[in-house]
Formats: C-alpha cells, sequence, structure tokens
C-alpha cells in the first residue's frame, strides 16, 4: 500500500475543491457538492466534484459525532447491537474507518451509475478527531473499467482494497487502528 497514494489524492482534494472555473475557452471545473445522506446526523459527510477530467469523492467521519450516535448507528446497522459506547471509544478510529469501508462500494456505485463519462475518481476517506483537523483513513482509485467487472451484488466491503486499482490506508489512522487493536 503506497502513502503517496494518499498525498496525491487528498492534494487533489484540496485542489480540486478550492479551484473554480479557469480560462473562458477550458472546461469549467465543477462545483463541489455536499452530498445528504442517511448517517449525515451520525457525523458522516460527503462532498464530490464529478468531471470527466477530475472525479474526487471525499468523504469524512467526525469521531465525537459518530460516538454520540452510537445508538442510531446501531438501529441502522452500521455498528453491531452488541458493542456499547465505551468500546466504540476504545475503538473509535478502527470503528470510523470501518464504517467508511462499509459505505465506500455504496459511494462508487453511485459515482459510476450517475456519472457514464467518467472513467476513473479517486475516493478519499477521512477522520476527524476533536482537533478538527482531518486526518486520512484511506484513498482508494477506481476505474469504470474495474467498476464494470464487479458483481456488485455480491461484493463486500472487505473486497475492495484488492479490487481498486490503488488502496492505500492513511499512516495516521493506521497507527491509531494499531493501538486500538492492542485494547481488549
Amino acid at each position: 500500500m503506497r502513502n503517496s497514494l494518499i498525498i496525491a489524492i487528498a492534494a487533489a482534494a484540496s485542489f480540486s475543491f478550492a479551484t473554480s472555473a479557469s480560462a473562458a475557452s477550458a472546461t469549467p471545473a465543477a462545483t463541489p457538492v455536499d452530498v445528504t445522506t442517511p448517517f449525515t446526523e451520525q457525523g458522516y459527510s460527503i462532498l464530490t466534484k464529478a468531471t470527466p477530467q477530475d472525479c474526487l469523492v471525499a468523504s469524512n467521519i467526525d469521531l465525537e459525532t459518530m460516538i454520540a450516535k452510537t445508538a442510531d448507528l446501531q438501529r441502522s446497522g452500521m455498528v453491531r447491537k452488541n458493542v456499547d459506547v465505551a468500546h466504540i471509544r476504545t475503538h473509535a478510529w478502527t470503528t470510523a474507518s470501518a464504517i467508511g469501508l462499509k459505505l465506500q462500494p455504496k459511494l462508487i456505485q453511485s459515482t459510476f451509475k450517475d456519472h457514464p463519462e467518467i472513467d476513473r475518481c479517486g475516493f478519499l476517506q477521512t477522520i476527524t478527531p476533536a482537533d478538527n483537523t482531518p486526518v486520512a483513513a484511506y484513498a482508494l482509485v477506481m476505474t469504470r473499467a474495474l467498476y464494470d467487472k464487479i458483481n456488485w451484488s455480491t461484493f463486500t466491503e472487505q473486497q475492495l482494497p484488492a479490487a481498486a486499482e490503488h488502496f492505500s490506508i492513511g499512516p495516521v489512522t493506521q497507527q491509531h487502528m494499531d493501538a486500538e487493536a492492542k485494547n481488549p
């Protein structure tokens, strides 16, 4: 897994989302769009920008909101019902990464179905801890050719790292998950 991919996609996210239309003769850049999801109130947000030249879907999970809304996430099936809030708090980075990964196939399918002109798209998942500074959880690149080969009716989020053209876990997130793995 290459951390340089995370850096490249994160840089593209910052650059792309800050860019407006270029020169009059050039194709204007798409305006980033906030996407409302069933999990917005649980701390999950998505910002998407999709043009044939510039496709990026950046999603974020706010840790404090996720922890506070554990019961809602359990009712929706995103977190197992037998997991208590203390466990979620102790394993917050692992839980947030798992939730993001669980939702990622839906984002990929939606992006490629809604935008047939797109051949390649970057997906960036971030986690925002208490200091309000988003940290890269993982990044991946999916192509239309790979998307078209996947049987989405049987596809699971565990298959995503191998199915993507590129997949990287953010080093800070990996450090947090490694530390959490040592807790019962």
